[in-house]
Protein backbone atom coordinates (compact mmCIF):
# COMPACT_ATOMS: atom_id res chain seq x y z
CA UNK A 1 0.00 0.00 0.00
CA UNK A 2 1.43 3.34 -1.22
CA UNK A 3 1.63 6.43 1.12
CA UNK A 4 -1.53 8.42 -0.70
CA UNK A 5 -3.70 5.32 -0.08
CA UNK A 6 -2.61 5.24 3.52
CA UNK A 7 -3.21 9.18 4.13
CA UNK A 8 -6.79 8.54 2.05
CA UNK A 9 -7.77 5.78 4.02
CA UNK A 10 -7.01 7.92 6.98
CA UNK A 11 -8.48 11.07 6.04
CA UNK A 12 -11.91 8.91 5.13
CA UNK A 13 -11.27 7.67 8.52
CA UNK A 14 -11.50 10.67 10.12
CA UNK A 15 -14.14 12.60 8.33
CA UNK A 16 -16.62 10.13 9.12
CA UNK A 17 -16.15 9.96 12.86
CA UNK A 18 -16.01 13.57 12.68
CA UNK A 19 -20.13 13.48 11.00
CA UNK A 20 -20.97 10.40 13.71
CA UNK A 21 -19.63 13.00 15.88
CA UNK A 22 -21.76 15.97 14.45
CA UNK A 23 -24.78 14.01 14.39
CA UNK A 24 -24.86 12.73 17.87
CA UNK A 25 -24.45 16.80 19.00
CA UNK A 26 -27.36 17.81 16.78
CA UNK A 27 -29.66 14.73 18.71
CA UNK A 28 -28.65 16.29 21.98
CA UNK A 29 -29.55 19.48 21.32
CA UNK A 30 -33.45 20.44 21.57
CA UNK A 31 -35.01 22.11 18.78
CA UNK A 32 -36.60 25.11 20.89
CA UNK A 33 -39.00 28.33 19.56
CA UNK A 34 -36.48 31.42 19.13
CA UNK A 35 -38.84 33.14 21.37
CA UNK A 36 -38.06 31.15 24.69
CA UNK A 37 -34.14 31.52 23.57
CA UNK A 38 -34.61 35.44 22.75
CA UNK A 39 -37.95 36.72 24.55
CA UNK A 40 -39.51 40.32 22.87
CA UNK A 41 -38.30 39.69 19.48
CA UNK A 42 -39.38 39.15 15.86
CA UNK A 43 -38.19 36.29 13.97
CA UNK A 44 -37.61 37.47 10.48
CA UNK A 45 -40.20 35.26 9.58
CA UNK A 46 -42.67 37.67 12.27
CA UNK A 47 -41.24 40.71 10.21
CA UNK A 48 -41.84 39.49 6.93
CA UNK A 49 -45.33 38.63 7.69
CA UNK A 50 -46.61 42.11 8.87
CA UNK A 51 -46.23 41.37 13.17
CA UNK A 52 -45.18 44.46 15.43
CA UNK A 53 -43.84 44.31 19.24
CA UNK A 54 -45.88 45.71 21.77
CA UNK A 55 -43.06 45.41 24.23
CA UNK A 56 -39.10 44.56 23.58
CA UNK A 57 -38.91 44.22 26.78
CA UNK A 58 -36.75 47.11 27.53
CA UNK A 59 -39.51 49.96 28.32
CA UNK A 60 -43.50 50.05 27.99
CA UNK A 61 -43.79 52.57 25.33
CA UNK A 62 -46.49 51.09 23.75
CA UNK A 63 -48.58 51.15 26.66
CA UNK A 64 -50.59 53.82 29.26
CA UNK A 65 -52.80 53.53 32.17
CA UNK A 66 -56.58 52.95 31.07
CA UNK A 67 -57.88 56.57 31.22
CA UNK A 68 -55.24 58.39 30.88
CA UNK A 69 -52.35 59.82 28.68
CA UNK A 70 -49.27 58.80 31.03
CA UNK A 71 -48.35 55.53 32.52
CA UNK A 72 -49.09 54.15 36.20
CA UNK A 73 -46.20 54.67 38.58
CA UNK A 74 -46.41 51.59 40.76
CA UNK A 75 -47.89 48.18 40.19
CA UNK A 76 -45.89 47.70 36.82
CA UNK A 77 -41.94 47.42 36.04
CA UNK A 78 -39.89 45.21 34.13
CA UNK A 79 -38.00 42.85 35.94
CA UNK A 80 -34.51 41.28 35.46
CA UNK A 81 -35.63 38.22 33.09
CA UNK A 82 -37.78 41.41 31.04
CA UNK A 83 -40.61 40.78 31.81
CA UNK A 84 -43.60 43.06 32.26
CA UNK A 85 -44.94 42.57 35.67
CA UNK A 86 -47.92 43.90 37.42
CA UNK A 87 -49.00 44.03 41.01
CA UNK A 88 -51.46 45.19 43.01
CA UNK A 89 -52.09 49.07 42.56
CA UNK A 90 -51.03 49.40 39.14
CA UNK A 91 -54.51 49.88 37.13
CA UNK A 92 -55.07 48.67 34.06
CA UNK A 93 -52.99 49.21 30.98
CA UNK A 94 -53.72 49.72 27.67
CA UNK A 95 -52.07 50.22 24.09
CA UNK A 96 -52.01 53.72 22.77
CA UNK A 97 -53.14 52.41 19.59
CA UNK A 98 -56.70 50.93 18.56
CA UNK A 99 -57.19 48.21 16.79
CA UNK A 100 -59.78 46.85 14.85
CA UNK A 101 -59.29 43.25 13.31
CA UNK A 102 -56.08 41.79 14.14
CA UNK A 103 -53.84 38.65 15.46
CA UNK A 104 -52.96 39.42 18.82
CA UNK A 105 -49.93 36.83 20.77
CA UNK A 106 -48.13 36.80 24.18
CA UNK A 107 -46.86 34.42 26.80
CA UNK A 108 -48.58 34.58 30.28
CA UNK A 109 -46.87 32.87 33.69
CA UNK A 110 -50.06 32.63 36.43
CA UNK A 111 -49.65 31.45 39.86
CA UNK A 112 -52.47 29.42 41.25
CA UNK A 113 -54.42 32.52 42.99
CA UNK A 114 -53.35 34.61 39.92
CA UNK A 115 -56.61 36.82 38.78
CA UNK A 116 -56.33 38.88 35.43
CA UNK A 117 -57.67 39.33 31.74
CA UNK A 118 -56.73 40.33 28.23
CA UNK A 119 -59.14 43.50 27.14
CA UNK A 120 -59.88 44.17 23.23
CA UNK A 121 -62.06 46.37 21.55
CA UNK A 122 -61.87 48.51 24.45
CA UNK A 123 -64.07 51.64 24.79
CA UNK A 124 -62.63 54.09 27.00
CA UNK A 125 -65.12 56.41 29.55
CA UNK A 126 -64.13 58.33 32.46
CA UNK A 127 -65.78 56.88 35.51
CA UNK A 128 -66.16 53.72 34.36
CA UNK A 129 -64.17 50.72 34.19
CA UNK A 130 -62.61 48.92 31.76
CA UNK A 131 -64.75 45.63 31.67
CA UNK A 132 -68.11 47.46 31.51
CA UNK A 133 -67.15 48.20 27.85
CA UNK A 134 -65.32 45.64 26.67
CA UNK A 135 -64.41 41.87 26.09
CA UNK A 136 -61.97 40.00 28.06
CA UNK A 137 -59.73 36.53 27.38
CA UNK A 138 -59.91 35.75 30.85
CA UNK A 139 -56.62 34.61 32.59
CA UNK A 140 -57.19 32.88 36.40
CA UNK A 141 -55.22 30.81 38.46
CA UNK A 142 -57.30 27.00 39.15
CA UNK A 143 -57.19 28.22 43.01
CA UNK A 144 -58.95 31.31 42.66
CA UNK A 145 -62.06 28.96 41.68
CA UNK A 146 -61.47 26.39 44.38
CA UNK A 147 -62.27 29.51 46.81
CA UNK A 148 -64.81 31.45 45.69
CA UNK A 149 -68.02 29.66 46.38
CA UNK A 150 -69.95 32.54 44.12
CA UNK A 151 -68.04 31.99 40.85
CA UNK A 152 -68.81 29.34 38.58
CA UNK A 153 -66.15 27.20 36.95
CA UNK A 154 -67.86 27.75 33.34
CA UNK A 155 -66.95 31.27 32.10
CA UNK A 156 -64.49 32.21 34.73
CA UNK A 157 -61.54 29.83 33.47
CA UNK A 158 -58.71 30.89 31.67
CA UNK A 159 -59.46 31.48 27.77
CA UNK A 160 -62.77 32.28 28.51
CA UNK A 161 -65.06 34.80 27.38
CA UNK A 162 -65.19 36.63 30.56
CA UNK A 163 -68.82 35.99 31.80
CA UNK A 164 -70.36 35.13 28.53
CA UNK A 165 -68.77 31.37 26.94
CA UNK A 166 -66.81 28.82 28.32
CA UNK A 167 -64.12 27.14 26.40
CA UNK A 168 -64.73 23.70 25.28
CA UNK A 169 -61.69 22.70 25.17
CA UNK A 170 -59.76 20.59 28.17
CA UNK A 171 -56.89 22.33 27.31
CA UNK A 172 -55.13 23.55 30.92
CA UNK A 173 -53.26 26.45 31.99
CA UNK A 174 -49.73 25.52 33.52
CA UNK A 175 -49.35 27.53 36.49
CA UNK A 176 -45.65 29.06 37.49
CA UNK A 177 -44.90 28.25 33.64
CA UNK A 178 -45.22 29.89 30.62
CA UNK A 179 -48.95 29.49 28.71
CA UNK A 180 -49.67 31.42 25.15
CA UNK A 181 -53.29 33.44 25.10
CA UNK A 182 -54.23 34.36 21.48
CA UNK A 183 -56.32 36.26 20.11
CA UNK A 184 -57.58 36.44 16.97
CA UNK A 185 -60.29 39.06 15.69
CA UNK A 186 -61.87 39.50 12.15
CA UNK A 187 -64.74 42.32 11.81
CA UNK A 188 -67.08 40.24 14.25
CA UNK A 189 -65.66 36.62 14.23
CA UNK A 190 -63.44 35.69 16.86
CA UNK A 191 -61.15 33.13 18.22
CA UNK A 192 -59.90 32.47 21.32
CA UNK A 193 -56.71 30.21 21.77
CA UNK A 194 -54.84 28.43 24.72
CA UNK A 195 -51.40 26.96 23.86
CA UNK A 196 -51.54 26.27 20.58
CA UNK A 197 -55.34 24.90 20.98
CA UNK A 198 -58.22 26.61 19.57
CA UNK A 199 -60.11 26.74 22.54
CA UNK A 200 -63.67 28.94 21.56
CA UNK A 201 -65.11 30.82 18.59
CA UNK A 202 -67.99 33.24 18.09
CA UNK A 203 -69.28 35.96 16.12
CA UNK A 204 -70.44 39.34 17.41
CA UNK A 205 -73.67 41.52 17.15
CA UNK A 206 -75.32 38.48 16.29
CA UNK A 207 -78.97 37.44 18.28
CA UNK A 208 -76.86 34.11 19.98
CA UNK A 209 -74.07 37.05 20.81
CA UNK A 210 -76.72 39.72 22.31
CA UNK A 211 -78.97 36.84 24.21
CA UNK A 212 -75.84 36.17 26.08
CA UNK A 213 -74.92 39.79 27.15
CA UNK A 214 -78.54 39.77 27.86
CA UNK A 215 -78.03 37.32 30.44
CA UNK A 216 -75.02 38.85 31.69
CA UNK A 217 -73.50 41.13 34.30
CA UNK A 218 -72.67 43.47 31.32
CA UNK A 219 -76.65 43.73 30.47
CA UNK A 220 -76.49 47.06 32.69
CA UNK A 221 -73.94 48.22 30.20
CA UNK A 222 -75.04 49.39 26.49
CA UNK A 223 -71.79 50.14 25.71
CA UNK A 224 -70.43 46.68 25.93
CA UNK A 225 -69.34 44.98 22.88
CA UNK A 226 -70.36 47.47 20.07
CA UNK A 227 -67.32 49.18 19.08
CA UNK A 228 -65.74 48.08 16.28
CA UNK A 229 -62.26 49.35 17.30
CA UNK A 230 -60.82 49.54 20.02
CA UNK A 231 -57.16 49.60 22.88
CA UNK A 232 -55.83 46.21 23.67
CA UNK A 233 -55.88 46.09 27.59
CA UNK A 234 -53.76 43.79 30.43
CA UNK A 235 -55.86 43.83 33.95
CA UNK A 236 -54.63 44.56 37.49
CA UNK A 237 -56.49 42.60 39.71
CA UNK A 238 -54.08 42.63 42.89
CA UNK A 239 -52.15 39.63 42.24
CA UNK A 240 -48.79 38.97 40.44
CA UNK A 241 -48.93 38.14 36.67
CA UNK A 242 -45.70 38.29 33.99
CA UNK A 243 -46.11 38.92 30.32
CA UNK A 244 -43.64 38.54 27.41
CA UNK A 245 -43.63 38.38 23.55
CA UNK A 246 -46.44 40.62 23.08
CA UNK A 247 -46.88 40.13 19.67
CA UNK A 248 -49.94 41.38 17.35
CA UNK A 249 -50.66 41.64 13.34
CA UNK A 250 -53.66 43.78 11.86
CA UNK A 251 -55.60 42.17 9.56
Amino acid sequence: MTFSQKYLILFLVLFLMGCNSSDETKKKIPKKDLTENFPNQLTSQEVAGGWELLFDGKKIGHWRSYNSDTLPNQGWYIDVEKNLVVEKGGGDLVTKRKFESFDLKLDVQLSALANSGIFYRILEKNDTAIWCNAIEYQLLGPKVLEKSKDLPLKKHATGDVYDLISADSESKVSIGKWNQARIIVLNNYVEHWLNGQLILEYKLDTDDWNNLVSKSKFRNYPNFSKTTSGNIGLQEHGSVVKFRNLKIKEL
